[in-house]
């Protein structure tokens, strides 16, 4: 458990870093579809295990990150010295299952959809996701600033 100031502030400064590094795996996801949109329909076949690898990792990290927020008493520490951000963080933690959920649609979509035009859809509503954690991402981004008076664009 957190217990002072500093601590807080160096585990706000962890969740913004982790932010970073899970939209590192997002990207790398997103040059995966972009490079296998570009192959023909059987090289595409070839890669379709390794895509829902490459997403089933990324939800696990999602989930991994999403338990450490709502156990890691961060966001909660914000909420008690800025009382006006409580609406947001219930509102963001909810967020939490919905993004897994889309994550986890799109995983299924590969297992069952056995027909060519499967990666293209899959990649249109990855891009869809990648739209609603960068949301979601920068809402927390801005109550963990709010709540410390922090400013990671400066960092």
């Amino acid at each position: 458990m957190l217990d002072s100031s500093e601590e807080f502030l160096a585990y706000a400064h962890h969740l913004e870093a982790e932010h970073q590094r899970l939209d590192r795996l997002v990207r790398q996801m997103q040059d995966t579809c972009a490079d296998i949109l570009k192959l023909a329909g059987g090289q595409r076949e070839a890669r379709r295990t390794a895509l829902m690898g490459g997403f089933s990792d990324l939800y696990d990290e999602l989930n991994r990150h999403f338990a450490e927020e709502e156990g890691g008493a961060c966001l909660e520490e914000a909420v008690s010295r800025r009382p006006a951000l409580a609406p947001l963080v219930k509102a963001l933690e909810g967020e939490h299952g919905q993004l897994l959920d889309q994550l986890q649609r799109i995983i299924l979509q590969l297992k069952q959809d056995v027909s060519g035009e499967i990666f293209a859809r899959v990649a249109d509503q990855f891009q869809q996701f990648v739209v609603s954690l960068h949301a979601h991402e920068a809402a927390e981004s801005e109550i963990l600033e709010r709540g410390f008076n922090l400013s990671f664009k400066e960092a």
